[in-house]
C-alpha cells in the first residue's frame, strides 16, 4: 500500500457545507515521535482486531488521526462494516471531509453504495455523494465528484444525489451537482424529478435554483402530481407561486381528475385558493365521474368542482372565494348533488348561507329526489333546514321513493326539524310510495316525542297505510297502532291510546300488547 500522507485538521465548519481543501495538503499534522509511538501501540494492542473494521467505526466517528494509522497499519479500505457499508460511505454521511479525503487517497471507491438491509434503517444503495448530497456537506461534495463520483448513480429507490439534496434543501450542493452536470430532470423510482422533490417539502431557494436550471415545471410522477401539485399539497405558498411564474399548468389533473385548485380546496389553504383563481385555474372543472357510484348515497367525490369539495368541507372562505371567483353555485354533479345539497346534508351552516345568498337554488333535487331541506331534515340539521325555509325551500317535496323531508325527520326521531317542518306548513297526512305517513314511520321506530308532535299537529292516529307494498305476514290497512305495536313500542303505544288510536284493530294475530 501507498504511503499515506496526512492533511492538517480541519474545523467541523470546514468538513461540512461550504468548506474547502487545504492549501497544504501534505504538512503532516503530528509530530514523528509522537506518530511512530501511536503507530508501535496500535500495533500492539490491534494485533488480533480486523483493522478494516476498526477503520469503518473511526471513519464513522470522524476520528482523523486514527484512521490516518490503521491506513498505515495495513487496513483495507474497503471492508464493509457492521452494516455492510464501507468507511467511506460511513464518514460521508457526517460529512467528515479530512477523512474522507485520506480515504480516497487510499484508494476508496467514490461509487461504494451502502447495504443496510439488514438494519431498520432506509438509506439502501447510497454512495458517498448521495450521502454527502443529503447532509449539505458541500466541500465533501466537490471533492467526491473531483475523485470522479458518479453524479447521477442512483439509490435503491432511484434517489440520484440531486434528489437527495433537493428534497433536504441543500441550495448550495444542488448548484455544485448541476455545475458539475447532474440530470436535474432525473427520475426516480416513482418518476419524480428533484424539483418534484424540492416543491413537496417547500424548500424555495432549492426550487428557484433548479427552475434556474431548466427543470420541468409541468413534468408528472406515477401519481400524476406535478411540482405544483406537491407544494399545494403540503401547503407552501412560496414555492406554488414560484412554480406559477416558472409555467406550472395550474389546470393539469392529477389522480382521478382532481386539479390544483381542487387539492388546494379540499385542505382549506385559501391563499393558494387565490394564487390559483389569479392565475387562471378554472373554477368549475370537474373530477372523474364514477359511473357505477350510487346516486342515493349521501356523499360522492365524483365529477365534482372545486366548489362542490369546498361545500362538503366546511371551508366558508374558500367557498366564498370560488363563488367570488365565478363558481356556479347551481351546478350539479352526475348525481344531481348540487354545492347546497352537500352542505345541507354535512350540516354545514356557514357555508349554506354563503351559497343561499349567492343564489343557490334552494328546491333543486338530486336525481334521488332529494332536495336541501332533505338532506338536512334527514341529518337532524335544524338550524340549516330553517334557513333553507326561510329562504323559499318547499317542505313538501317528494324524493323519487315518495318522500318527504317530514317523512325522514319523523323516521330519525329529529324532533326539532318535525317541528319546523310542521310550522312551515309540511303535510303530516301525505304518505309515501309505500302508503306510510309520518306518523307511520314515528310509530314503528318508537319515536314517542315524534308522535305526540304529529298528533298534536292533527295527524290521523286511525290512518291505515293501505297503500303499503306488503310482504310475508305484512297485512292491509296498518295503522300507527299496529306499527307501533309490532315494534314494542309500549311507550307510543300508550300515546297513541290515549289520542284515540282504536285499540281493538291493533289486537290481532301479530300484535301481543304489554
Amino acid at each position: 500500500m501507498a504511503e499515506v500522507q496526512i492533511a492538517p485538521s480541519l474545523t467541523r465548519d470546514e468538513r461540512g457545507q461550504g468548506g474547502h481543501l487545504p492549501n497544504n495538503p501534505q504538512q503532516p499534522r503530528w509530530p514523528r515521535a509522537a506518530s511512530e509511538y501511536a503507530s508501535v501501540r496500535r500495533r500492539r494492542f490491534m494485533e488480533d482486531a480486523d483493522l478494516g473494521l476498526e477503520l469503518y467505526e473511526a471513519a464513522r466517528a470522524g476520528n482523523e488521526e486514527t484512521v490516518f494509522w490503521l491506513l498505515r497499519d495495513g487496513a483495507d479500505v474497503r471492508t464493509p462494516g457492521q452494516l455492510g457499508s464501507q468507511a467511506i460511505c460511513a464518514a460521508a454521511r457526517n460529512g467528515e471531509f479530512a477523512v474522507i479525503r485520506l480515504l480516497i487517497a487510499a484508494g476508496a471507491d467514490v461509487n461504494a453504495t451502502t447495504e443496510l438491509s439488514r438494519s431498520d434503517n432506509a438509506q439502501d444503495g447510497w454512495t458517498p455523494l448521495n450521502l454527502a448530497s443529503s447532509g449539505g456537506y458541500k466541500a465533501v461534495v466537490d471533492m467526491l465528484i473531483a475523485a470522479g463520483a458518479n453524479l447521477n448513480q442512483c439509490t435503491d429507490a432511484a434517489d440520484a444525489p440531486l434528489h437527495s439534496a433537493s428534497v433536504e434543501g441543500r441550495t448550495p450542493v444542488v448548484e455544485a451537482l448541476i455545475a458539475a452536470g447532474a440530470d436535474v430532470n432525473q427520475l426516480n423510482n416513482i418518476s419524480s424529478t428533484p424539483l418534484i422533490r424540492a416543491s413537496e417539502k417547500g424548500h424555495l431557494a432549492t426550487v428557484n435554483a433548479l427552475l434556474a436550471s431548466g427543470a420541468d415545471v409541468n413534468h408528472t410522477n406515477e401519481d400524476n402530481w406535478t411540482a405544483l401539485y406537491a407544494a399545494i399539497e403540503n401547503d407552501h405558498l412560496k414555492v406554488v407561486q414560484a412554480l406559477i411564474d416558472a409555467g406550472s399548468d395550474v389546470n393539469r389533473c392529477g389522480q382521478e381528475r382532481w386539479t390544483p385548485l381542487h387539492a388546494a380546496t379540499a385542505s382549506g389553504y385559501l391563499s393558494i385558493v387565490h394564487a390559483l383563481i389569479v392565475a387562471g385555474a378554472t373554477v368549475d372543472k370537474t373530477t372523474v365521474v364514477f359511473p357505477l357510484s350510487d346516486p342515493t348515497a349521501e356523499s360522492h367525490a365524483d365529477g365534482w368542482t372545486a366548489l362542490d369539495v369546498a361545500s362538503d368541507g366546511c371551508e366558508v372562505d374558500v367557498v366564498q372565494m370560488l363563488i367570488d371567483g365565478g363558481a356556479d353555485v347551481n351546478r350539479s354533479d352526475p348525481h344531481g348533488w348540487t354545492p347546497l345539497n352537500s352542505a345541507a346534508n354535512k350540516g354545514q351552516l356557514a357555508v349554506a348561507q354563503v351559497l343561499i345568498a349567492a343564489g343557490a337554488d334552494v328546491n333543486q333535487a338530486s336525481t334521488a329526489g332529494w332536495t336541501p331541506v332533505y338532506s338536512a331534515s334527514k341529518g337532524g340539521h335544524k338550524l340549516i333546514v330553517q334557513a333553507l325555509i326561510d329562504a323559499g325551500a318547499d317542505v313538501n317535496l317528494q324524493a323519487n321513493d315518495g318522500w318527504a323531508p317530514i317523512h325522514v325527520a319523523a323516521n330519525v326521531g329529529h324532533l326539532t326539524v318535525v317541528h319546523a317542518l310542521i310550522a312551515a306548513g309540511a303535510d303530516i297526512h301525505r304518505a309515501t310510495d309505500s302508503g306510510w305517513t309520518p306518523l307511520n314511520f314515528a310509530s314503528r321506530e318508537g319515536r314517542a316525542s315524534v308522535v305526540e308532535a304529529l298528533v298534536v299537529a292533527g295527524a290521523d292516529v286511525n290512518q291505515s297505510n293501505s297503500r303499503q307494498k306488503r310482504q310475508m305476514l305484512l297485512q292491509d290497512g296498518d295503522t300507527p297502532l299496529h306499527n307501533a305495536s309490532t315494534s314494542g313500542q309500549e311507550a307510543v303505544v300508550r300515546v297513541l291510546i290515549a289520542a284515540g288510536a282504536n285499540y281493538a284493530d291493533a289486537v290481532t294475530h301479530r300484535h301481543v300488547l304489554a
